[in-house]
Parts: C-alpha cells; structure tokens; sequence
C-alpha cells in the first residue's frame, strides 16, 4: 500500500490583476511536511508551488501520478489558491491562470473527479483551501468571482464511501489569513490536529483522527480564531462532502505523540534553561537612602527609577558584597575566578557556573514600594546549581523557577487537556482573553502559571534553591509520566535558548 500526497499552491500570478493568495505556499509545504509523520514518505509526495502550478504541469502531473495508483493505496490532495464556479461548474486556478479568460486558463473541480473515477485508488482525501469572495478581496481574503457550486460537489461525494472533501468555507464566506498564524486559518487547525497538537480533533480518547472529529474539530475552532483574530461580524464555517462517519480513517497521531518525551527523567542538565527568581517589596520611605527632603514617588517615569536607584545604592552594594563572599567562601572561588559589580539600578556576580543579578525598580502598580528582584541566571554549571553550596547560599532567596517557550504555547490547548482529566487533585484557571493560565495541585506547596511565552513555578514561601528544583523535576514527572499530558513545553527545554 502507497500513501501519496498532492500538494498545490499558487499563492501569486502571472497575470498581476490576480491578487496574491497570501501563505499559500506556507500552507501546501507545512501540510506536506507534517504528511510524512503519517506515512506519506517525501518521495511519494507530489508538491508544486506557484511557478511550478501552471495548468498544464497541473493536470499531466496529477493525471499520470494517479492512474498508477492501486486499489490498496491512499491519496490526499491539498489545493490552496484561488477558487471559483462559473454556470455551475467549480474551478481552482493556475499560476498562468488569466483574468480575462478565467474559466480557459483554469482547472475544472471535474477534471479531478474524472481521474479519481478512472483511478483504481478508492480512499481519496480532498482538501481545499480556497474561496469565491471576490477578485477584488481585502489582502487578508482569498478567492475570486462567485460561489462554489455545491451541487457538483455533493453529487461526486454522496455515493462514494471512501472519498472525502474537506473545504476551508462555506459557499459565499471567506477563506482567511493571517499575519500571528503565517498560515491560511483553516490550514492552521487542519496542521495542528494532524501533528497531534488538537487532541479536541481525535476520536473520543483514542489518538485516531477520523473524517467526523476532524470535521467537528473544525468547525468550531476556525470560527472562534475568525472571532478572535479579526473584527466584524463575518464568520467562516468549514465544511465537508462525502463520508462524514467515524469509518473513515483521516490519521492516527499515537506515534507521533510516542516520539514525545512522553516519558521523561528530569536531570540536572535542564537548568541550563531556566531562571531562579524572586521579587521582593520595600517601601520607598524605608530604604537607606531616603532623607527628610525626599518625596514618596507618586508615579514611575525615568525621574523616579533613577531616584530610587540612588536611595537604593547601599542596599544594593551590601547584598552584593555579601553574596559575592559567601559565593567564594562555599565553592572556593580564586579572586580572578568571580567579578562583582553596582551601577545604578543594578547589581551583578558573575561567576564561572552561573550570573547573580540584583535589579531595584518601583512597583508598576504602586510607585510607593521599591521592588527588589534576584535572579540566577546563564546557569553553566548545572550540577553546581544543585549543590549543597549553592543550597546554602542562596537559602530562603528564590520562590520561582522559570523558563521561556521556544515556540508560542496555545493556551487553549493545555486548559482543554487539564480540564479533560476531571480530576479533583488538579484545577487550572484562565483569564478570558486565554493570555495566562494558573494550574494547581491539591497536597502541593507550588502552583505553575503559563503564558504564551513562558512557563513558571511558583513555590510557597521560600525555601531552599534544591527543594524549588526538585518540585520542578516532580511536576514534570507527575504531568508526563503519570497524567500523560502532552501540550505542556517541557519537551522544549532542549532546544530553547538560555536567557
């Protein structure tokens, strides 16, 4: 059995009346790429891109690769471009596709049933992402001319049990881009659902993605991302034709969740990632350097930090200073081994396993209060981290551990798979506009706020650095191995850059 892949997209013309349909050739390469963890190896799959999608490269490629095809074999067609019906007969067009001779430098939508027809190959997936909302449309809209005719559609699929079509829009809606996602929308969520990054996308528990939880997934994702990325009060609905039941298998993404770090065993060399910190408050009028001729801030701008960076001088120099000998004293540490230094606002250790930062500012919210914020970071030597000396150094110092994202988290996702465990021993809370997260644990002294670009625990009082890096070690152990979570970061932790 051969699983073969046709990937189109003209995302610019020749004729330049044609807008330019933009990320179409993102679209039709991603989705090529992310085929070949499903069986659809790179010299099975097809791909032309704009130049290469004239009509006639078009139909002689398709037409040839296809009659080859078995009965056993599998195809999937992906087109992204501009789309258009004309007296009841829909077209996609070409690179070399003209505005003045639309229909006669187009491909008939029934060109493509004719070879499905005279192919042996039965189990056949279409997927279009196209529209028909005007030659004219906005730069975020593709399509041209007049609706798609469905008729002809629903005619080819309603009698054909293994062949599907999966279309970005309704007849008459938008098919839309955009500049966040650098993908069509739809093309988007079809990515994430076969990449098994939208386990709202599979069937039931399992980890098989079917033409009816696809389609479902669909249909409610690409309208709530045109709600939130767009303003008005248009809409896009996906839709399908042909087999909508769970018969049809679309994909299994198990073993490309099993090539996940489903397991992990954390070990000390992941702190080469993270932060250790901790902010702490003082009131402006307490610190040291602040006289009866001073005035409270009752506002932050570049006057007032300066301000408080000055009255903060001694506070600043004489945590350092203690930091700095009790960091030579513990790992024994040569003068030229260690640097320390204040300027201003800010303080710094630099030493050869790892940076100490000590930074003062005014309180955001509350220029009255000065915050205090320590930070161990470019951790080099994580073994030393995690000493006994570092322990006694730094006892009682850090209340968080954090780490940045190597690529932007969808929040949705890690809320949905949490709530999905109905478990009484874990809670997650979100802001209404899916920004941050808060996950708790019930009998745990931390809880772990997410954003879009960061990941952080949070630990109850502070206690010593090894007991904040140990929780972060057990949390991964508990939310991996045992709950089976798969959209959390920590498989990120390998490939993203330290701070």
């Amino acid at each position: 059995m051969r699983r073969i892949a046709i990937a189109i997209a003209v995302e610019n013309y020749v004729d330049s009346q044609i807008p330019s349909v933009k990320f179409a050739a993102a679209d039709a390469t991603e989705f090529a790429h992310v085929l070949e963890q499903h069986g659809f190896a790179p010299a099975d799959q097809l791909i032309l891109i704009n130049s290469q999608a004239t009509k006639s490269v078009i139909q002689s490629k398709l037409r040839n690769l296809i009659a080859g095809m078995g009965a056993e074999d599998i195809l999937y067609i992906y087109y992204a471009g501009h789309g258009f019906a004309l007296n009841n007969r829909n077209f996609i067009t070409c690179h070399d596709t003209l505005l003045d001779d639309l229909s006669g430098t187009s491909i008939t939508v029934e060109y493509l049933f004719k070879q499905f027809r005279l192919s042996k190959c039965r189990k056949i997936a279409l997927f279009l992402e196209s529209c028909e909302a005007g030659l004219l449309a906005a730069s975020h809209v593709r399509g041209i001319d007049s609706d798609l005719a469905e008729d002809e559609m629903k005619a080819f699929f309603v009698d054909a049990e293994q062949r599907i079509c999966f279309a970005a829009c309704k007849p008459g809606q938008q098919s839309r881009s955009h500049e966040l996602l650098k993908h069509g929308v739809w093309t988007y969520h079809l990515i994430q659902a076969f990449n098994g990054d939208a386990p709202r996308a599979l069937e039931g528990k399992t980890t098989l993605l079917t033409a009816s939880s696809l389609q479902n997934f669909l249909q409610v994702e690409i309208p709530r991302s045109v709600r939130n990325l767009f303003t008005g009060t248009e809409t896009q609905t996906p839709c399908s034709y042909g087999v909508a039941g769970g018969d049809f298998l679309i994909g299994d993404v198990g073993p490309i969740l099993d090539k996940r770090n489903i397991t992990v065993d954390p070990t000390p060399q992941q702190l080469k990632y993270v932060r250790l910190l901790n902010d702490q408050g003082r009131p402006v009028k307490q610190l040291s350097g602040f006289t009866k001729g001073h005035f409270v801030p009752d506002r932050v701008n570049d006057a007032s930090e300066a301000f408080v960076s000055k009255i903060a001088e001694i506070e600043m120099e004489t945590e350092v200073d203690e930091i700095h000998q009790k960091l030579k004293d513990a790992f024994h540490f040569k003068r030229r081994d260690i640097t320390a230094s204040v300027d201003g606002g800010s303080g710094s250790i630099i030493t050869p396993y790892f940076d100490y930062e000590l930074l003062v500012s005014l309180n955001p919210k509350d220029p009255r209060e000065a915050i205090f914020r320590r930070r161990v970071i470019n951790i080099r030597e994580p073994d030393q981290v995690f000493s006994d000396q570092f322990d006694n150094v730094f006892m009682g110092t850090f209340d968080r551990l954090e780490f940045g994202t190597s690529e932007s988290l969808d929040l949705e996702l890690v809320v949905d798979e949490i709530e999905a465990l109905d478990s009484e021993e874990i809670t997650v809370k979100h802001n209404k506009e899916m920004t941050q997260c808060l996950i708790e644990l019930r009998d745990h002294n931390f809880s772990i706020e997410i954003t879009k670009e960061t990941f952080c625990l949070i630990q109850v009082g502070r206690n010593s650095p090894k007991s904040l890096i140990q929780s972060f070690f057990d949390v991964q152990t508990l939310f991996i191995n045992k709950l089976e979570l798969k959209t959390l970061p920590f498989r990120q932790l390998n490939s993203v850059t330290p701070d």
